[in-house]
C-alpha cells in the first residue's frame, strides 16, 4: 500500500475490504445465482463471492447474508467483511462485534477494525491503544488515526509522535499532521519543511495556499483573509467523523479546498466524493472535528409552507466572516426534481450551506438563487426566488459515497439560543484556494 493509499484509508471501512477485479458488469445476475447456489452447498470461497458481488453492485443488506453465514461457521474473513458492510450501513455496534469476532480468530485487520471504530464512537483511549500498536507494527494510516485519537484525549505529545511515526512510513498526511503540531510547538522551520514534504508527495494539505502570516513557510492560509481565495461557498459537518457537505459548483476545479468560519486558520480538507448533477459535494477534515450531538437529517423533504433558516457565510470580503441567518418558508417543492423553492434571502457565499427547520433538523441544502437578470424585462425583478436540493437527494448521494446518515428523530422546535448555538458549530466557510485550471493561488 502506497503513501498515498495509507493516507486515504485513515478511518475508512472499505480499506478493510477491497472490491472484487472487474467492471461493474461483471455483478450480473447469472454470477450472482452461481455462486449463491454453491454457498448454500457449503463452498466457503463462493460464499465470499457471492457477498462480494452483493457489496460492489451496492446491494450492501443483501452482502450481510453470505458473511455472516461465514462468521457464524467462525471464519475470520467472514466476520471481517460482515463488519465492513455493517460499518457502511452506519450500524457501528453490529460491526464492533463482528470485528470482535474476526479479532478473536486471528485477523489483524479485524483488531485494526477495531480501534477505527472506537474513535468513531468516541472511545478514543481504546482507538488510541489498538491503533497505536497497529502504528508500532508499521502501518502508516493506524499511525495517523491513532495520533488524532491522542489529540481528542489531550495528549499532544503522543499525538506528535505518532504522527511522526507515520511520517517517517510514508504517510503524508502523517507528514501534513506532524507539521501542524510542530508549528504549534513553535518549530517553525521543521513545520516548513514537513509541509514542504507533504506538498512534493501529492498531498495538497501541505501546498502553500496563501500562507500562514509567516514568510517562507507553507500551510494552511493566514486566518481572518479571504483574499488568496478564488472563491468561497458555505457547507457544514455531516459527521462525527469530520465529513462536511457542500456543493459542487463551490470546489470544482480547485486543486486545494480548505474550511474555516468565524476565526482561525482555514484547515485543508479531501474532496471525497461529488456529483454535478445533484450539486453536492462531500468533504473531509482529520483535523477539525465537531462537537457531536446525533444524526440531524431530517428523514422527510420540506413541506410546501414550512418555516426554514437559512446559515452561511455570504460575501465574506465585503460582510465579514462571521456567521449569517435569515428566516423564509418553502414557497415550492419541486414536485420530485429533488429541489425546492425558498424565499428565505441568500447571496453569493451561501451555496452549500445548511437549511434547518424549526426543530433543528437539515432539509436541505442551498444551491442557487434566481438571478433578475435571467429573467425577461417585462415586469418587476423576481425577489427572493432562491433554491435549495431536498433532504432525501442529500441522503442518497451520501449513501452513494459509502456514508449512510439515521434520520434525525427531533420534532419539538429548538430554542433561539441552543439552535444558533448547534448552528455554530456545524456551519463552515468553504474556500477554494487553488485553481486546477490556472495551476496559481
Amino acid at each position: 500500500m502506497g503513501p498515498r493509499r495509507a493516507a486515504a484509508c485513515v478511518l475508512s471501512a472499505s480499506c478493510a475490504l477491497a472490491p472484487p477485479p472487474g467492471g461493474r458488469g461483471v455483478a450480473g445476475g447469472p454470477e450472482v445465482r452461481r455462486h449463491r447456489e454453491a454457498c448454500g452447498r457449503g463452498d466457503r470461497g463462493s460464499c465470499l463471492r457471492w457477498g462480494e458481488l452483493e457489496r460492489k453492485r451496492g446491494a450492501r443488506a443483501a452482502a450481510r447474508k453470505p458473511f455472516s453465514r461465514l462468521c457464524r461457521r467462525g471464519v475470520s474473513r467472514g466476520c471481517l467483511n460482515l463488519g465492513v458492510v455493517e460499518e457502511e450501513l452506519g450500524r457501528l455496534s453490529r460491526a464492533r462485534r463482528a470485528y470482535r469476532e474476526a479479532c478473536g480468530g486471528g485477523s489483524d485487520k479485524g483488531c485494526r477494525a477495531l480501534g477505527r471504530v472506537a474513535f468513531k464512537e468516541g472511545r478514543f483511549k481504546e482507538a488510541a491503544s489498538r491503533l497505536g500498536a497497529s502504528c508500532g507494527g508499521g502501518r502508516a494510516g493506524d499511525c495517523a488515526a491513532g495520533g488524532l485519537a491522542l489529540e481528542r484525549l489531550g495528549d499532544h505529545e503522543g499525538a506528535r509522535l505518532a504522527h511522526a511515526e507515520g511520517c517517517a512510513a510514508g504517510d503524508l498526511f502523517g507528514c501534513y499532521n506532524q507539521a501542524r503540531m510542530e508549528l504549534a510547538r513553535g518549530n517553525r522551520a521543521l513545520a516548513a519543511s514537513l509541509y514542504a514534504r507533504s506538498c512534493r508527495g501529492g498531498d495538497p494539505g501541505g501546498c502553500p495556499g496563501g500562507g500562514t502570516g509567516a514568510a517562507g513557510t507553507a500551510g494552511p492560509p493566514a486566518p481572518g483573509s479571504v483574499r488568496g481565495a478564488l472563491g468561497s461557498g458555505s457547507g457544514f459537518f455531516i459527521s462525527q467523523w469530520g465529513h462536511l457537505l457542500t456543493n459542487h459548483h463551490v470546489i470544482e476545479g480547485c486543486r486545494l479546498v480548505a474550511v474555516g468560519g468565524e476565526s482561525g486558520a482555514p484547515v485543508p480538507v479531501r474532496v471525497v466524493a461529488s456529483d454535478p448533477s445533484a450539486d453536492l459535494a462531500l468533504l473531509k477534515s482529520f483535523s477539525a472535528l465537531p462537537p457531536w450531538k446525533g444524526a440531524f437529517l431530517r428523514d422527510r423533504d420540506a413541506a410546501l409552507g414550512e418555516d426554514v433558516v437559512v446559515a452561511g457565510y455570504p460575501w465574506p470580503g465585503r460582510l465579514g466572516r462571521d456567521l449569517k441567518v435569515t428566516k423564509g418558508a418553502v414557497s415550492g417543492t419541486g414536485r420530485g426534481s429533488g429541489k425546492f423553492q425558498m424565499d428565505a434571502a441568500v447571496q453569493p457565499g451561501n451555496s452549500g450551506g445548511p437549511v434547518f427547520d424549526s426543530a433543528g433538523n437539515v432539509v436541505g441544502v442551498v444551491f442557487a438563487k434566481l438571478h433578475h437578470k435571467a429573467v425577461p424585462r417585462t415586469g418587476p425583478p423576481p425577489e427572493n426566488v432562491n433554491f435549495g436540493v431536498h433532504a432525501s437527494t442529500v441522503r442518497r448521494f451520501l449513501e452513494g459515497a459509502g456514508l449512510p446518515s439515521r434520520p434525525s428523530v427531533r420534532t419539538h422546535p429548538l430554542k433561539a439560543v441552543r439552535r444558533e448555538a448547534e448552528v455554530r458549530e456545524r456551519a463552515v466557510m468553504v474556500l477554494c484556494l487553488r485553481d486546477a485550471r490556472r495551476g496559481r493561488p
